[in-house]
């Protein structure tokens, strides 16, 4: 899987640590791809997935960066297929 995806995702949502598998970072990808209108549920799906993720708690996102977000996840898509 594409470093950079697990890397925005880090610096999109606050995440100080976890690690996922690269099955885990598929199914984020995915997620993101299908559902570019939800991306305010994506910690929840984080957290559902990756069972040993943790956040930094912090108010609001910047959409610039969820914008770039969802090309990187579409990217990660394309090139695990």
């Amino acid at each position: 899987m594409n470093t950079v995806f697990k890397s925005e995702l880090e610096r999109a949502y606050d995440i100080v640590q976890w690690t996922p598998t690269e099955e885990q970072l598929l199914k984020i990808a995915k997620f993101i791809k299908e559902h570019p209108e939800q991306l305010r549920l994506v910690s929840g799906y984080i957290s559902e997935v990756c069972t040993d993720v943790l956040f930094y708690a912090a108010e609001g996102y910047d959409n610039s960066d969820l914008n770039y977000l969802i090309a990187v996840a579409i990217k990660a898509v394309e090139e695990a297929n």
